[in-house]
Protein backbone atom coordinates (compact mmCIF):
# COMPACT_ATOMS: atom_id res chain seq x y z
CA UNK A 1 0.00 0.00 0.00
CA UNK A 2 2.67 2.52 0.74
CA UNK A 3 4.82 1.46 -2.33
CA UNK A 4 1.45 1.96 -4.45
CA UNK A 5 1.25 5.37 -2.36
CA UNK A 6 4.69 6.85 -3.33
CA UNK A 7 3.85 6.13 -6.74
CA UNK A 8 0.75 7.59 -7.09
CA UNK A 9 2.00 10.52 -5.31
CA UNK A 10 5.89 10.66 -5.30
CA UNK A 11 7.05 12.61 -2.02
CA UNK A 12 7.94 16.58 -3.06
CA UNK A 13 9.52 19.25 -1.10
CA UNK A 14 6.81 21.17 0.05
CA UNK A 15 9.54 24.19 -0.51
CA UNK A 16 11.03 23.83 -3.34
CA UNK A 17 8.95 20.42 -4.68
CA UNK A 18 12.56 18.63 -4.76
CA UNK A 19 11.40 15.06 -5.52
CA UNK A 20 12.59 12.21 -2.32
CA UNK A 21 11.38 13.92 0.49
CA UNK A 22 8.56 16.13 1.80
CA UNK A 23 11.45 18.72 2.81
CA UNK A 24 14.70 18.80 1.49
CA UNK A 25 18.10 19.84 3.28
CA UNK A 26 18.04 23.33 1.93
CA UNK A 27 14.81 24.27 2.70
CA UNK A 28 14.79 22.75 6.22
CA UNK A 29 18.13 25.19 6.81
CA UNK A 30 16.11 27.85 6.12
CA UNK A 31 13.99 27.12 9.11
CA UNK A 32 14.24 29.33 12.14
CA UNK A 33 13.99 28.27 15.41
CA UNK A 34 11.37 30.74 17.77
CA UNK A 35 13.36 32.24 20.47
CA UNK A 36 11.69 35.55 20.90
CA UNK A 37 9.61 34.40 23.93
CA UNK A 38 6.50 36.20 24.48
CA UNK A 39 3.38 36.23 27.43
CA UNK A 40 0.66 34.43 25.88
CA UNK A 41 -1.99 36.82 26.99
CA UNK A 42 -0.45 40.48 25.97
CA UNK A 43 1.61 38.94 23.47
CA UNK A 44 4.91 41.01 24.98
CA UNK A 45 8.33 40.02 25.44
CA UNK A 46 8.22 37.32 28.63
CA UNK A 47 10.89 35.59 30.35
CA UNK A 48 10.98 31.53 28.59
CA UNK A 49 7.48 32.71 27.83
CA UNK A 50 5.55 32.32 30.51
CA UNK A 51 2.60 34.98 31.47
CA UNK A 52 2.99 38.25 33.24
CA UNK A 53 1.95 38.17 36.76
CA UNK A 54 0.15 41.72 35.82
CA UNK A 55 -1.36 39.40 33.02
CA UNK A 56 -2.47 36.88 35.14
CA UNK A 57 -6.21 36.01 35.88
CA UNK A 58 -7.78 31.97 37.28
CA UNK A 59 -8.38 30.93 33.86
CA UNK A 60 -5.19 32.25 31.82
CA UNK A 61 -3.20 30.57 29.86
CA UNK A 62 0.27 29.96 32.19
CA UNK A 63 2.75 30.50 28.98
CA UNK A 64 3.47 29.49 25.86
CA UNK A 65 6.38 27.40 24.06
CA UNK A 66 6.91 27.26 20.72
CA UNK A 67 9.27 25.43 17.91
CA UNK A 68 9.69 27.73 14.68
CA UNK A 69 8.96 30.88 13.32
CA UNK A 70 5.91 31.05 10.67
CA UNK A 71 7.36 32.51 7.54
CA UNK A 72 8.91 31.22 4.31
CA UNK A 73 8.75 27.52 3.84
CA UNK A 74 6.76 27.08 7.47
CA UNK A 75 3.97 28.67 6.06
CA UNK A 76 3.88 25.99 3.22
CA UNK A 77 4.56 23.10 5.41
CA UNK A 78 1.51 23.92 7.95
CA UNK A 79 -0.69 24.91 4.81
CA UNK A 80 0.00 20.70 3.52
CA UNK A 81 -0.31 19.59 6.18
CA UNK A 82 -3.91 20.69 6.98
CA UNK A 83 -5.24 20.88 3.38
CA UNK A 84 -3.18 18.81 1.03
CA UNK A 85 -4.46 14.92 0.87
CA UNK A 86 -1.64 12.43 1.59
CA UNK A 87 0.41 14.72 3.08
CA UNK A 88 -0.52 14.06 6.58
CA UNK A 89 2.48 11.35 6.04
CA UNK A 90 4.58 15.08 7.29
CA UNK A 91 3.82 14.19 10.69
CA UNK A 92 7.08 12.47 10.37
CA UNK A 93 9.04 15.05 9.01
CA UNK A 94 6.91 17.87 11.25
CA UNK A 95 6.81 15.53 14.40
CA UNK A 96 10.85 15.70 14.70
CA UNK A 97 11.19 18.73 14.15
CA UNK A 98 8.67 20.09 16.62
CA UNK A 99 10.34 17.67 19.62
CA UNK A 100 13.63 18.81 18.63
CA UNK A 101 13.09 22.39 18.55
CA UNK A 102 10.75 22.03 21.66
CA UNK A 103 13.60 20.38 23.58
CA UNK A 104 15.39 23.54 23.64
CA UNK A 105 13.13 25.28 24.75
CA UNK A 106 13.67 25.85 28.73
CA UNK A 107 9.88 26.82 30.03
CA UNK A 108 8.83 23.36 28.45
CA UNK A 109 12.00 21.79 29.82
CA UNK A 110 11.18 22.77 33.06
CA UNK A 111 6.73 21.61 32.84
CA UNK A 112 8.81 18.15 31.74
CA UNK A 113 9.30 16.57 35.81
CA UNK A 114 5.51 18.15 36.20
CA UNK A 115 4.47 14.95 33.97
CA UNK A 116 1.75 16.93 32.04
CA UNK A 117 -0.98 15.73 29.60
CA UNK A 118 -0.62 16.53 26.48
CA UNK A 119 -3.95 17.49 24.83
CA UNK A 120 -4.34 18.72 21.12
CA UNK A 121 -6.56 20.86 20.01
CA UNK A 122 -9.73 19.04 18.90
CA UNK A 123 -11.41 19.72 15.49
CA UNK A 124 -14.81 20.00 15.02
CA UNK A 125 -16.97 16.94 13.73
CA UNK A 126 -17.00 18.35 10.15
CA UNK A 127 -13.20 19.31 9.95
CA UNK A 128 -12.43 15.84 11.25
CA UNK A 129 -14.52 14.17 8.93
CA UNK A 130 -13.63 15.97 5.50
CA UNK A 131 -9.85 16.38 6.47
CA UNK A 132 -9.81 12.48 7.84
CA UNK A 133 -7.19 13.73 10.89
CA UNK A 134 -6.43 16.18 13.77
CA UNK A 135 -2.97 17.58 12.72
CA UNK A 136 -2.51 19.02 15.82
CA UNK A 137 -3.70 15.10 17.30
CA UNK A 138 -0.71 13.72 15.01
CA UNK A 139 1.91 16.50 16.87
CA UNK A 140 0.64 15.84 20.13
CA UNK A 141 1.28 12.23 19.52
CA UNK A 142 5.12 12.48 17.98
CA UNK A 143 5.48 14.60 21.38
CA UNK A 144 4.32 12.18 23.63
CA UNK A 145 6.12 9.41 22.21
CA UNK A 146 9.08 11.32 22.12
CA UNK A 147 9.14 12.53 25.65
CA UNK A 148 6.64 9.06 26.98
CA UNK A 149 3.83 11.46 28.11
CA UNK A 150 0.62 11.02 28.59
CA UNK A 151 -1.62 12.20 25.76
CA UNK A 152 -5.55 12.67 26.07
CA UNK A 153 -8.14 12.91 22.95
CA UNK A 154 -11.03 12.87 25.09
CA UNK A 155 -11.24 15.10 27.64
CA UNK A 156 -11.31 18.48 26.03
CA UNK A 157 -14.51 18.41 23.27
CA UNK A 158 -15.25 20.94 20.11
CA UNK A 159 -19.10 21.61 20.75
CA UNK A 160 -19.52 23.65 17.62
CA UNK A 161 -17.73 24.65 14.21
CA UNK A 162 -15.63 27.79 14.16
CA UNK A 163 -14.65 29.50 10.94
CA UNK A 164 -10.98 29.52 10.05
CA UNK A 165 -8.94 31.76 12.25
CA UNK A 166 -6.59 32.82 9.58
CA UNK A 167 -9.84 34.32 7.44
CA UNK A 168 -10.23 37.07 10.77
CA UNK A 169 -8.94 40.00 12.54
CA UNK A 170 -7.73 39.69 15.90
CA UNK A 171 -11.18 40.78 17.69
CA UNK A 172 -13.19 38.22 15.44
CA UNK A 173 -10.79 35.33 16.03
CA UNK A 174 -11.77 35.46 19.87
CA UNK A 175 -15.32 35.87 18.89
CA UNK A 176 -15.17 33.23 16.77
CA UNK A 177 -13.95 30.59 19.51
CA UNK A 178 -16.12 31.76 22.21
CA UNK A 179 -17.87 28.80 24.01
CA UNK A 180 -16.46 26.54 21.60
CA UNK A 181 -15.47 24.20 23.72
CA UNK A 182 -15.87 21.94 26.48
CA UNK A 183 -14.94 19.34 29.10
CA UNK A 184 -16.39 15.60 29.00
CA UNK A 185 -17.84 14.93 32.38
CA UNK A 186 -16.56 11.36 31.75
CA UNK A 187 -13.41 12.20 32.42
CA UNK A 188 -13.02 15.32 33.91
CA UNK A 189 -12.08 13.71 37.67
CA UNK A 190 -8.93 13.29 35.74
CA UNK A 191 -8.12 16.98 34.94
CA UNK A 192 -8.33 17.90 38.26
CA UNK A 193 -4.94 19.37 39.61
CA UNK A 194 -3.76 18.56 36.12
CA UNK A 195 -0.78 20.24 34.26
CA UNK A 196 -1.72 20.47 30.67
CA UNK A 197 0.09 21.07 27.44
CA UNK A 198 -2.63 22.11 25.06
CA UNK A 199 -0.94 21.29 21.73
CA UNK A 200 -2.18 22.85 18.01
CA UNK A 201 -0.10 23.97 14.87
CA UNK A 202 -0.03 27.38 14.60
CA UNK A 203 -0.14 30.49 17.50
CA UNK A 204 -0.93 33.82 16.15
CA UNK A 205 -3.89 35.88 18.75
CA UNK A 206 -3.51 32.37 21.29
CA UNK A 207 -7.71 33.04 20.84
CA UNK A 208 -8.34 29.45 20.77
CA UNK A 209 -5.73 28.68 23.55
CA UNK A 210 -6.31 30.39 25.66
CA UNK A 211 -10.17 29.67 25.10
CA UNK A 212 -9.45 25.99 25.67
CA UNK A 213 -7.37 27.27 28.60
CA UNK A 214 -10.30 29.04 30.31
CA UNK A 215 -12.27 25.88 30.06
CA UNK A 216 -9.97 23.22 31.01
CA UNK A 217 -9.07 25.30 34.47
CA UNK A 218 -12.44 25.98 35.10
CA UNK A 219 -13.49 22.57 35.04
CA UNK A 220 -10.24 21.72 37.96
CA UNK A 221 -6.60 22.23 35.46
CA UNK A 222 -4.12 23.48 37.73
CA UNK A 223 -1.77 24.60 35.00
CA UNK A 224 -2.33 25.29 31.12
CA UNK A 225 0.57 25.96 29.13
CA UNK A 226 0.37 26.18 25.24
CA UNK A 227 3.05 23.91 22.59
CA UNK A 228 2.95 25.18 19.02
CA UNK A 229 4.87 23.62 15.85
CA UNK A 230 4.78 27.62 14.80
CA UNK A 231 4.33 31.38 15.68
CA UNK A 232 3.65 34.04 13.61
CA UNK A 233 5.31 37.02 14.28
Amino acid sequence: MKFLLDLLFPKRCVGCKKLGTYLCSGCMSSIKQFDEFVCPVCLKRSVIGKTHPGCKTPYALDGLSCGVVYRGVVKRVVFSFKYEPYTSNLKETMGKLFTEMISQNELYMLLLPQRPIVMPIPLSFRKLKKRGYNQSELLGRELSKSFDLEINTKILKRIRHTNPQFKLDKVSRFQNVKDAFEVSDIYKDKLKGATVLLVDDLATSCATLRECAKILKRKGAKEVYGVTFAREV
